[in-house]
């Protein structure tokens, strides 16, 4: 107790068994000058000091949220009462969430999906867990918590996916065609909405077991997802795939896939839940006619930019009316900054950011974002970035592979970081790398200009710390770009 500094602690509230005396512990702490309360303390100072609830009017500021600064610097996004009140109900009533549901909070506090997440939870009564800080230990997480759903990124998605392939892969060949087997046969069922509960106790169980058996939606967000593992992961689990879609200016996800298996459309992010509507305007001269900026109205919308004017004016179709009825004349149509697409079946289809899509020389227009989905199939990769602009012809990426496979290259069991590094400078990696892009390529069908020409490698892994993802982990493309400026022209260089 001694070396505690009493400038840099004031108090101690401890969580404690209220059978024991703590007397002696509150002696030490306040023979040093801080202050010491048991939780019973508390309540019982709370209880002789009753304040009445404060009465709150709707366009109120309830918090502000800063958006993650993907292609510029992050803004300060108002979110109001109302804007929180409404995505909370949207989202207890769409969602189904009750008094049973347990949620495991693992996304930044501070970013709007996990706000709502955890609203919408305590408004329904039910339990959260936070977890132990560690994301390549979610899964024990997990299993500990039991979540009821889960709120994931794209990213998280993947690896989970990625750690089934990997036990797949490495098992016989027996079992591998057993899987397969069982997972057409539960898909065909499922798709008539009949219970598969043999198969299921056989294979699929295990897969549920790893996340605590009880999960029964996964709740998707923050970019695109693959749409083979959307269907993948949904049949293999039989849970809910709520893709969605939605953004810190509307104060979390509004779009959303229906949850019965039967209706969630893989490659889509669904359609308008109850508390919004969705429009697309076109893009000036961009290449599909049938694609649009996304727009949407609704009491969802936030207030605008903290002290930033000309960027709320920006966002807001008719600024004046942006606080008026929260929509219900249709006064206040945000900009979303995305490109839409609806389906011949009304199905929303995310085709990329209006900043992320870049022109090449040629005039062709890439969606650098869907297209990274594609390229991240291949299992060398771990990370990719893929780069193009208006002065060049064709695409080169920077990859960050995955350490197995190179070591699965270099024809060894497991590697140290120096090998992986080492690795990652050498030709040879790279063209395998390249190699195997091409395949996704062919195997995708991509169009020529989304082939990617020339690939270098990288072993430091992208993240939130090096300020290279966002905090949902999408990639930072302006970051990216300063970062690699040198090898991206050695790149256009040496493939000429």
């Amino acid at each position: 107790l001694l070396k505690v500094s009493v400038y840099s602690m004031k108090r101690v509230v401890l969580f404690t068994d209220p059978e024991q005396s703590y007397d002696e512990l509150k002696d030490g702490f306040q023979s040093c000058g801080i202050d010491f309360y048991t939780f019973n303390d508390i309540l019982e100072i709370g209880k002789k000091d009753i304040k009445e609830i404060p009465k709150v009017q709707p366009d109120w500021i309830h918090y502000i949220c800063f958006s993650s600064g993907t292609t510029g610097m992050p803004k300060g996004v108002m979110i109001s009462h109302r804007s929180q009140v409404s995505n909370s109900i949207n989202c207890k009533t769409e969602l189904g969430i009750s008094q049973e549901s347990r949620h495991l909070s693992y996304l930044p506090l501070p970013h709007v999906f996990e706000r709502v997440a955890i609203s919408t939870v305590m408004f329904s009564g039910g339990s959260i867990g936070l977890f132990s800080g560690s994301i390549p230990r979610l899964t024990e997480d997990m299993r500990v918590l039991k979540p009821t759903h889960i709120t994931a990124v794209p990213r998280v998605i993947n690896r989970i996916y990625d750690n089934i392939m990997k036990k797949l892969n490495e098992s016989s060949i027996i079992k591998k065609g057993l899987f397969w087997g069982c997972w057409y046969w539960k898909r065909f069922w499922l798709r008539r909405g009949e219970k598969t509960p043999f198969v299921d106790r056989l294979v699929f169980n295990s897969i549920n077991a790893q996340m605590g058996g009880k999960v029964t939606l996964f709740l998707i967000g923050g970019a695109a997802l693959n749409p083979w593992i959307h269907e993948f992961i949904g049949f293999a689990t039989g849970c809910s795939m709520g893709v969605g879609y939605g953004l810190s200016e509307v104060g979390s996800g509004v779009v959303c896939n229906p949850l019965d298996l039967r209706y969630s459309k893989p490659g889509t992010v669904g359609g308008p839940m109850m508390n919004c509507e969705v429009r697309l305007e076109p893009v000036p001269d961009y290449n599909d006619p049938t694609c649009g900026e996304i727009l949407i109205c609704g009491q969802c919308n936030c207030s605008g930019y903290l002290n930033d004017e000309q960027a709320t004016k920006d966002l807001f179709i008719d600024e004046k009316n942006r606080l008026g009825d929260g929509g219900k004349n249709g006064t206040n149509w945000i900009h979303t900054g995305d490109v839409g697409k609806w389906d011949d079946e009304g199905y929303l289809m995310i085709v990329d950011r209006i900043r992320s899509i870049f022109k090449l020389s040629q005039g062709e227009y890439v969606a650098a974002e869907l297209l990274t989905q594609s390229y991240e199939m291949a299992k060398i990769v771990n990370q990719i970035f893929i780069y193009g602009d208006a002065m060049r012809t064709y695409l080169v990426a920077i990859v960050i592979p995955n350490i197995g496979e190179v070591a699965t290259f270099l024809k060894k069991d497991r590697i140290s970081q120096e090998e992986y590094a080492n690795a990652c400078k050498s030709k040879e990696l790279c063209d395998y790398v390249l190699e195997q892009l091409n395949q996704i390529s062919n195997e995708q069908n991509l169009p020529g200009y989304e082939k990617i020409r020339a690939v270098a490698c990288d072993s430091i892994e992208w993240n939130i710390a090096n300020n290279m993802l966002t905090p949902t982990f999408k990639l930072r493309r302006k970051n990216l770009a300063a970062k690699y400026e040198r090898v991206i022209e050695e790149l256009y260089q040496s493939s000429k």
